[in-house]
């Protein structure tokens, strides 16, 4: 635009109005460039972020395998440790051995059946 345009722009609408459309102008331009160069640093940050999902994702399936294999080996010692517990009792002659062999929802089934016996704050039912 050349200047004896803008000056007869100037005229014709006057001076608060130009005013106005320049300072609309400068804030599109403003707003254009800013959402332009944060949407390249927005991207940016998502593929970091993406990479680094990924790396800590694999490294997660690998603590998840070990922590299963640890848990199974915990699992076979203590089976183990019960069985040679209740050989041992077995040699000593106790007449009761300990019923180690229920899983935890047995145990926990028979707890609660013991419990709808006793009743509820001790009375009975």
């Amino acid at each position: 635009m050349s200047p004896t345009a803008v000056g007869k722009f100037i005229e014709t609408v006057g001076v608060p109005v130009a005013m106005a459309v320049a300072c609309g102008f400068v804030v599109w331009w403003l707003l254009k460039w800013l959402t332009g160069s944060l949407g390249t640093q927005i991207g940016e940050i998502k593929q970091e972020i993406k990479d680094e999902t990924d790396t800590v994702q694999v490294e997660i399936r690998q603590l998840h395998g070990i922590i299963i294999s640890l848990i199974d080996r915990i699992r076979v010692l203590e089976r183990n440790t019960l069985l040679a517990h209740t050989t041992m009792l077995g040699q000593l002659g106790c007449k009761e051995l300990p019923v180690w062999y229920e899983t935890r929802k047995e145990k926990i089934a028979e707890l609660q059946e013991q419990i709808k016996d006793i009743g509820r704050n001790g009375e009975a039912s």
